[in-house]
């Protein structure tokens, strides 16, 4: 009895399913975000170290680039200023 009830409803709610495939490439589409360009402001929230909170942080494109740029070379240089295992 419960099989007849469960592949009913199966069969019941695979039906309509072929009428949203047309709305998904709709919506897909509008929530794709364009790339900032390098003066437009961005706003991230990040971790602070010692607190559950978190930050907003707001700085132009070009900014966030360079702040990562820098943080890439700094551990590239801890990395390799490191003395080797013995």
């Amino acid at each position: 009895m419960i099989s007849v009830i469960l592949s009913a409803a199966i069969l019941a709610a695979g039906a309509p399913a072929a009428e949203p495939t047309t709305v998904a490439p709709a919506v897909a589409t509008a929530s794709k975000k364009a790339k900032p360009e390098p003066g437009d402001t961005v706003c991230k929230r990040e971790q602070v170290v010692g607190s559950r909170m978190k930050q907003r942080l707001c700085m132009s494109q070009a900014d966030w680039e360079a702040r990562r740029i820098s943080a890439r070379d700094e551990l590239d240089k801890a990395q390799t200023n490191m003395p080797a295992p013995k």
